[in-house]
């Protein structure tokens, strides 16, 4: 299964790298960019290997310290050809998976643990977007007009992006503070000298970045050598941005389609934009072939020291990495930006990259371990693998009726190795810290959709206030992080379900400071169940209001959920939705609220959107009674209803578009999955935490995707992966107990 997920997502880079690339020459005259690159003195390639020979040196550097930081001591040597690999896994599977590999594949023989190689490696991909992220918005400011600028972000949800995320992470941290030591995780990254050490590798990323920049403005200079240098290197921090996106094969494809938009602003020709961005991505890849010969030589075998045998606080560093990626990742899948890279929009999840860095270690572990990652259902692998098959042969048969679609090969085919992914990451969490990885999952995504869900009403009652001119979202829509309500309603309903799930474990913790009980930790919970049940309401999604009202109603009254848990939650949803529409009742009145709007009030959809999700449901089945049995393919749906709809539609239906794309196989298939883990469920305890939430996960599942295409929704796959996932520890007794 791990092979064919790695021969998927290359092919998927490839595609997407090729694609871009071929899209960008097509603005350039051939002629014009071979008359660019002739002027170009060989001294400046030589000058620019030279300067990608020290980036090198700088990224191996900065990896030595970073596993310094997390209490590994590893030699430049070793570390160099880690380096090296990580550049040839980039080629040959993708920038964030093939780098994770490459470091695993050098490093496996030094007892470095992979999941530690992957946080470390995901760490450091975040440094640099981080860094680069800045550098952008700043010569974004600089190159375009300021009413652009905003514009720009008026359009995308990166503001509240930048300002919601580490207001959720400032939450979990200061509820981490409040616990007793024992429950301070990851408070062992935070002393005087930590932070110095981290300081010192954020330094050595930017003297990294430094040295690209050269590298551009040489090239630049050489090709348009009156280009002004300024609004040279605000364009060239754009260009770097965009070339770090993880969508294609080390930057290739993206850079130059950027470079062409970017540096056309700023004057220069389209011809010699592409020769500029080629040139560096050529000499970049020249520079690591310089020093590829080093693979050759034969390693050391030096071991490390284990980091099983390092002393306590080393140790504790290396869990409280896994629980930090842990912690990031639940509230990374909470949010997601949309990118165009051909004609289609796709949604890109935030923590999709911190997910495929871990799945690497998940594969060094399995190759290592000689077995596949098991689950508590029966075969679970195996009907993976056949629902790869069906989506390889729907993508084929789609392929053969509507030629190649972006939806088909990227969205849909690339896009099931990134939910496998999610599930795998769910099995990574319980391996690592057993129920306590569910429970922080749990605790991390009730208090990051808490912090959102008040951000949302404090900054609609600020607007009302006349504090701010203009709103910070859409008045009319409640979606949360990813810009759709019913995606947003959702991710509420999975978070509610775990929190109500696993309850009887959550009422025995409590929160300590400063040696004495400050609070009862799961009063404070219950509160913040009752915001997200208040934040269901106001998504106006019927879909997700009357699953949640159904689903937790029925197991409520088959006493698989706490009746006490439900009720208190809904009074306190019920409470704060007085108590803030009584707060602006005396705002009103005191002449305070100068802006007339709706309050705290679900928008629903109106007769237009009802009768788009019904026309493409009945288009869907049209589809499906033509196709019975093997459907018509992936991406025909939306490739030929296009022109009917004026714009790329899906089938609001998950049942209605499996049967219309995949046929009856696919659709066989998945509900005899279905009714194999249901079925699961119920040979145990079903008030077991695991099993009642995998019960609730499922229901909603059904219910919601009635009438909305979920299938792609990541927070589902993790949940279920966390649900079903049986550590190394558990298999034998599991194994006993099924044999019974």
């Amino acid at each position: 299964m791990f092979s064919r997920l790695s021969r998927l997502r290359k092919l998927v880079s490839i595609i997407v790298s090729f694609g871009i690339l071929a899209l960008a020459f097509s603005y350039v005259d051939t002629e014009k960019a071979i008359g660019a690159v002739s002027h170009v003195e060989a001294k400046t390639f030589f000058f620019m290997v030279s300067i990608f020979l020290v980036n090198i040196i700088l990224v191996n550097i900065r990896l030595q310290k970073l596993l310094a930081f997390f209490g590994q001591q590893l030699s430049f040597e070793i570390l160099l050809r880690a380096t090296l690999l990580s550049f040839l896994g980039s080629l040959l599977l993708g920038s964030f998976f093939g780098q994770a590999m490459g470091r695993q594949a050098a490093l496996r023989d030094y007892n470095v643990p992979p999941e530690t190689i992957s946080a470390i490696t995901t760490i450091e991909r975040i440094i640099t977007v981080l860094i680069g992220g800045l550098l952008c918005l700043g010569g974004f400011f600089w190159i375009f007009k300021a009413s652009e600028f905003w514009s720009l972000l008026n359009k995308t949800n990166i503001a509240s992006l930048a300002y919601t995320i580490p207001l959720c992470l400032g939450l979990i941290l200061f509820a981490d503070s409040q616990k007793n030591r024992s429950g301070r995780t990851f408070w062992t990254l935070f002393s005087v000298k930590k932070i110095w050490e981290f300081i010192k590798i954020i330094g050595v990323s930017c003297a990294s970045q430094f040295l690209t920049f050269i590298a551009f403005i040489i090239i630049t200079l050489e090709v348009a050598p009156n280009t002004e240098l300024f609004a040279l290197i605000a364009a060239i921090t754009i260009i770097v941005f965009a070339a770090s996106i993880p969508i294609s094969i080390n930057g290739w494809g993206v850079r130059e389609l950027t470079s062409i938009a970017i540096l056309g602003e700023i004057g220069i020709s389209a011809a010699s934009a592409l020769v500029i961005s080629v040139s560096v991505g050529i000499c970049a890849n020249i520079s690591f072939a310089v020093v590829l010969p080093y693979l050759l030589k034969k390693a050391r075998h030096t071991k490390a020291r284990a980091v099983l045998a390092l002393h306590h606080p080393n140790k504790k560093t290396v869990q409280s990495l896994n629980y930090f990626i842990i912690t990031l990742t639940s509230v990374l899948i909470l949010a997601q930006i949309t990118i165009r890279p051909f004609s289609v929009d796709f949604s890109f999840n935030l923590a999709d990259p911190v997910v495929l860095m871990t799945l690497s270690s998940l594969v060094i572990t399995t190759i290592t371990a000689k077995t596949l990652p098991k689950w508590s259902v029966p075969k679970l692998n195996l009907f993976i693998a056949l629902f790869s098959l069906v989506l390889v042969f729907g993508l084929l048969k789609g392929y053969t009726s509507v030629g190649f679609t972006e939806w088909a090969f990227v969205g849909k085919a690339g896009g099931w190795l990134v939910l496998i992914a999610y599930m795998l990451f769910g099995f990574f969490t319980v391996n690592q810290f057993r129920h306590v990885g569910i429970l922080r999952v749990t605790e991390a995504m009730i208090l990051s959709l808490s912090a959102i869900i008040f951000v949302r009403i404090c900054s609609e009652s600020i607007f009302l206030m006349g504090i701010i001119s203009t709103p910070l979202s859409d008045l009319g829509q409640f979606t949360g992080l990813v810009t759709n309500r019913n995606a947003f309603a959702f991710q509420l309903l999975i978070c509610s379900a775990l929190f109500m799930a696993y309850a009887p474990v959550l009422s025995a913790k409590q929160i300590f400071g400063r040696g004495h009980k400050i609070m009862n930790r799961f009063v404070f919970f219950e509160v913040l169940h009752g915001l997200i049940i208040l934040g269901i309401y106001l998504t106006g999604s019927r879909a997700g209001i009357l699953s949640w009202l159904f689903v937790t109603s029925g197991f409520m009254f088959a006493g698989v959920l706490k009746t006490r848990v439900v009720l208190h939650s809904v009074g306190y949803a019920l409470v704060i939705l007085l108590i803030s529409k009584l707060g602006l009742f005396l705002l009103t009145q005191s002449g305070t609220v100068v802006t007339e709007t709706v309050f705290l009030k679900p928008v629903f959809s109106g007769g237009e959107s009802n009768s788009l999700r019904w026309d493409t449901i009945s288009r869907g089945i049209e589809m499906w009674a033509s196709n019975p049995i093997f459907g018509a393919g992936l991406g025909v749906f939306i490739e030929t209803n296009t022109s009917n709809y004026q714009r790329p539609t899906v089938i609001h239906s998950t049942p209605v578009w499996v049967l219309a794309e995949l046929g009856l196989i696919g659709f066989t298939l998945l509900v005899l999955t279905s009714f194999n883990i249901i079925k699961s469920a119920f040979l145990f305890d079903i008030k077991k935490p695991k099993n009642a939430c995998i019960l609730i996960i499922m229901s909603h599942f059904a219910i919601f995707g009635l009438v909305h295409e979920i299938f792609y929704q990541r927070i589902f796959w993790l949940a279920i992966g966390l649900c079903l996932a049986v550590p190394f520890y558990k298999r034998k007794s599991l194994k006993s107990k099924l044999a019974l």
